[in-house]
């Protein structure tokens, strides 16, 4: 956090701490008789944050539908081609990229217990790259549960964007029913700021008004921006 002085540095600590006892006040009692309101998910939710505003990370989920121009604004947002985006474009896992120099590996992290597992680049690419025959499934409706138990993956990226504490999530296509519901309990609460992308050409589908309406309508939420791409697809 080279950005961060001493005095905003104690703010950011300060912050943390009530946030670290927010999350005992909500979460299950540790013992009877204790303070605790039973709110597991949301305990959690304050925890994990807690440490990012400690750790001065910045949080930013880019999410949106099949063939919505995701990866080519994430390279524009980038400046260049981005490895870590190339590699996720056509997955159904949720990916975050931060800091680092270990670029050509990939940690998978899974929901249960099970221990993560490193692997290279290719080999992420390879075993969770979407075929066309995948992707029309999903977008027609169908039931993607081979990655049901994968959590997220993380990679690591020496863009410089990242240096400062810049944390970036990767989200599969809103298509991917298995992966929306983990946006929206899981990532979607603890982003700081939230991309969505909508394609010029096929504005607002469906799906796209359902999402919003059910996961940002009425939330008093002001860290969601919307992203038009493919304006270019557009006569004048």
């Amino acid at each position: 956090m080279a950005f961060v002085n001493q005095e905003t540095k104690a703010k950011l600590n300060s912050i943390s701490t009530n946030m670290k006892n927010y999350s005992t006040l909500v979460d299950e009692p540790v013992e009877k008789g204790a303070v605790g309101m039973g709110m597991r998910t949301e305990a959690n939710v304050f925890r994990e944050n807690a440490i990012d505003v400690e750790n001065g990370v910045f949080k930013v989920l880019v999410m949106g539908k099949f063939k919505n121009g995701k990866s080519t604004f994430i390279n524009a947002l980038v400046g260049k081609v981005m490895m870590a985006a190339r590699a996720t474009a056509c997955t159904a896992v949720i990916a975050t990229v931060e800091y680092g120099n270990d670029t050509n590996n990939v940690k998978v992290v899974y929901s249960d217990s099970s221990e993560p597992k490193n692997m290279t680049l290719g080999q992420f690419t390879e075993e969770f790259a979407l075929s066309d025959e995948d992707q029309q499934y999903i977008e027609d409706g169908g039931r993607f549960d081979r990655f049901a138990n994968i959590s997220h993956v993380e990679m690591q990226s020496t863009d410089e964007i990242f240096a400062d504490g810049f944390r970036f999530i990767d989200s599969p296509a809103l298509e991917e029913k298995v992966t929306r519901q983990k946006l929206a309990m899981e990532v979607i609460p603890n982003a700081d700021a939230i991309i969505f992308t909508l394609s010029a050409v096929s504005l607002f589908s469906t799906l796209e008004k359902e999402y919003i309406a059910e996961n940002f309508a009425g939330k008093n939420m002001h860290n969601v921006f919307f992203v038009i791409t493919r304006i270019d697809n557009l006569t004048e």
